[in-house]
This record gives C-alpha cells, sequence and structure tokens, in this order.
C-alpha cells in the first residue's frame, strides 16, 4: 500500500523530558486515514546517514513506538537519559510481508530540558 504521495521531510526537536510522544496520523493518497492492522514501525537515529553506530531506535519490537488507530507514536519519554544530542532519522511502516515504506525522515534535535 502506498501511504502518501510523498515521503515527508519532518525535522524533530525533542525536548529532553517531555513525556508526550511524536505522533504521525497516516492517511493514504486522498488523505483519509489508513489502516495500520498487522503493520510495524521502525525508526532509528544515527549521527549521520552512513554511521554505523545506531544512537537510538524506535521500534514496536522494542515498544519505545506503537501504532494506536492510524497514527504511529514514538515516545521520547526516555529522552533525558540519552547522551546525544544530534542526528537523523527515518521512520519506517512495514507490512506483514515486510515490505517497508519510509513515511518520514529528517534530523533530531535534542534540547537541553531546564525544569527539573
Amino acid at each position: 500500500m502506498v501511504f502518501s504521495d510523498y515521503v515527508r521531510n519532518d525535522d524533530l526537536r525533542i525536548y529532553e523530558g517531555d513525556d508526550r510522544p511524536i505522533t504521525w496520523p497516516v492517511t493514504d493518497a486522498s488523505g483519509a486515514p489508513v489502516d495500520l492492522t498487522d503493520y510495524t514501525v521502525r525508526a532509528q537515529v544515527r549521527a549521520h546517514p552512513d554511521s554505523e553506530v545506531v544512537l537510538h531506535e524506535w521500534s514496536t519490537t522494542n515498544s519505545r513506538a506503537e501504532i494506536v488507530g492510524s497514527s504511529v507514536l514514538l515516545h521520547v519519554d526516555d529522552s533525558d537519559s540519552w547522551d546525544w544530542s544530534r542526528g537523523v532519522y527515518d521512520l519506517h511502516l512495514i507490512d506483514s510481508t515486510n515490505r517497508h515504506e519510509v513515511i518520514a525522515w529528517g534530523r533530531v534535535t535534542v534540547l537541553p530540558g531546564v525544569t527539573r
């Protein structure tokens, strides 16, 4: 299934210590919500696209990502323990046949928390 006509370029600004997940509503090319039953999610942050080192991974397998209805949620409630502040990511939706579709990509910036 093709979810949209394009891949979203979404740069992420994550506020260290913020418990709200990053959320993407997933729609088809006409804007209608997509049934994501039987899909999984995987996204990785690396310093740059060619880096061998994964700084962070969100996935439905490690419970750092989840699918709720027609939306993908990436949990960042552990951001205060991350020891990095910049990177790049892409977000894959994976169907039951293991077909990957990238729905978003961009830079990640983690902003230091102030309130403790």
